[in-house]
């Protein structure tokens, strides 16, 4: 076109555009953050899920070599009872766990994680570690009856531990899709999974906590502006 005006005319005429796409709707705009806030909790979720299963694991070595060297059949003879001797390992090991496990508070500082921090989040986060302490950590000393060799335990434990906080999450995910229909087994997996895996609630724990943050402030940033009736927006 410009070619056209030049050589009819002169040089000195052009033709420009521009291009005012029109604003989003904000439901549309909803559902896109949701599927993004989604897809990243669930990356950070696996990432910390990835960590907790090389950490966690690590507790059943010392005691599949007490069986496997009878130091735990020797406390027993010695008079040390079943309550005392789980007791003082549960307490020694939460103890262990808890100072590397709240480094991660130090990681989501040092790269402004605002999702576990702001609003007191990282009260949420502080809560969710210590309930994994105490959910995971029993879990490892009933499982590690399995196992007779310190090192193929830890391995085998640490690959359950990965399988049983990503593959759960992804299998639950996939199924409460409205599109495949099957949300009511996708509900039920849930609470199976959740009942039994603790890493599968540690991932789920970490991906909620940050897709709500996101959607709550979508929630601000669009609905409170257009409306004064939402449960994201009180102030207005």
């Amino acid at each position: 076109m410009n070619t056209f005006f030049q050589s009819t005319l002169n040089a000195s005429f052009s033709l420009q555009s521009t291009l005012a796409p029109l604003p989003k709707d904000p439901k549309d705009q909803g559902k896109s953050v949701a599927i993004a806030s989604q897809a990243a909790g669930f990356t950070i979720g696996s990432f910390i899920n990835f960590g907790m299963a090389f950490l966690t694991s690590m507790f059943i070595f010392f005691l599949i070599k007490e069986r496997q060297v009878g130091a735990k059949h020797m406390q027993v003879v010695s008079g040390v009872g079943p309550v005392t001797y789980w007791l003082s390992t549960f307490m020694w090991d939460f103890v262990n766990y808890t100072f590397p496990s709240m480094l991660l508070l130090v990681v989501f500082v040092a790269y402004s994680k605002s999702p576990y921090l702001d609003d007191g989040r990282y009260a949420l986060v502080i809560l969710v570690l210590a309930l994994y302490g105490w959910a995971v950590l029993p879990f490892m000393y009933a499982i590690q009856f399995a196992f007779n060799s310190p090192p193929t335990g830890v391995v085998m434990v640490i690959v359950m531990n990965l399988f049983s906080g990503m593959v759960t999450t992804v299998t639950v995910t996939i199924l409460k899709l409205p599109e495949l229909g099957q949300q009511a087994l996708g509900d039920k997996l849930d609470w199976i999974f959740m009942s039994v895996f603790p890493n599968y609630n540690l991932v789920a724990c970490f991906s909620n906590i940050y897709s709500n943050y996101l959607n709550t402030q979508t929630c601000e940033n669009i609905v409170c502006s257009q409306t004064k009736r939402s449960a994201c927006c009180p102030s207005k």
